[in-house]
């Protein structure tokens, strides 16, 4: 009967391979070397991470932006006695490669997506409340 029990589950095990599930882990160490922990034992570095391009900041974005304005009412309190006075902008369109300061920190928690083999995982995206 023992042996009996032991195929069932060996041919259990066979036909209900794991399915990779979403992981919760925390960062500890930012980019550059951003290094993730997963549960008490596991540190992951930056070999074994997948990153959404909008978490990653070692990607330079292109940007444009328009400014639509003909006039802006400042009010100048602090530099003198002069009220308010205008400044004419017109439309200005901006145009550069933006930089953007990392978004994920020591201490943020993550949601990890494993690949099959448990070797490399993607970081979905931060946990926020």
């Amino acid at each position: 009967m023992k042996s009996i029990l032991e195929l069932a589950k060996i041919i259990k095990e066979r036909d209900n391979p794991d399915t990779p599930t979403l992981l919760y882990g925390e960062v500890v160490g930012e980019f550059p070397d951003i290094q993730i922990r997963l549960g008490e034992k596991i540190l992951l570095t930056q070999k074994e991470l997948h990153f959404s391009s909008y978490l990653n900041p070692q990607i330079l974005r292109n940007t444009s932006l328009t400014v639509n304005a003909d006039t802006v009412e400042c009010s100048t309190a602090s530099v003198g006695d002069h009220g308010a006075h205008h400044h004419i902008i017109g439309n200005k369109t901006l145009k550069g490669t933006q930089t953007f300061d990392s978004v994920l920190k020591i201490g943020d928690k993550v949601i990890l997506l494993p690949f099959f083999n448990y070797q490399e995982y993607y970081v979905l995206d931060k946990v926020v409340k």
